[in-house]
């Protein structure tokens, strides 16, 4: 009789222990999905704000982008200078020619100097201008 008295005791007692895991587990489980829910309120804010910039981009903010400062066509083969200013290889080319030996940008006049490196191409043997 006592043996069967232990064995349920001993019953009784795995089953306890096996429901205080099961007990932690979902508590565990609990915090991870209010984590993940959590990151997924993040993520859907974040995507809202990029929707929200996507719609502001317009058709006048992309060609400003894309239009030579100098010439107000679009870029060609373009060359930003230091300050930022960008402008189509053959405006800016025409720009050094006519302002040596101290060129500086023709738009804000950046004092840094604009200075052109001569690279041979033997293979094809051409000289070609690259502004740096």
């Amino acid at each position: 009789m006592e043996a069967i008295k232990a064995a349920q005791e001993k019953l009784e007692f795995e089953k306890k222990k096996q429901e205080n895991e099961m007990k932690s587990h979902r508590q565990r489980m609990d915090v991870e999905e209010a984590k993940i829910k959590q990151k997924e309120i993040a993520l859907k804010e974040q995507e809202e704000k990029v929707e929200e910039l996507n719609k502001n981009i317009n058709a006048d903010d992309i060609e400003e982008e894309t239009t030579c400062c100098m010439c107000y066509d679009i870029l060609l083969k373009a060359h930003s200078l230091e300050c930022g200013h960008t402008m189509c290889h053959q405006c800016i080319l025409e720009w050094i020619d006519a302002n040596k030996p101290n060129a500086v940008c023709p738009i804000c006049r950046a004092m840094e100097l604009i200075r052109l490196q001569i690279v041979h191409v033997i293979r094809h043997s051409q000289t070609l201008l690259i502004v740096t």
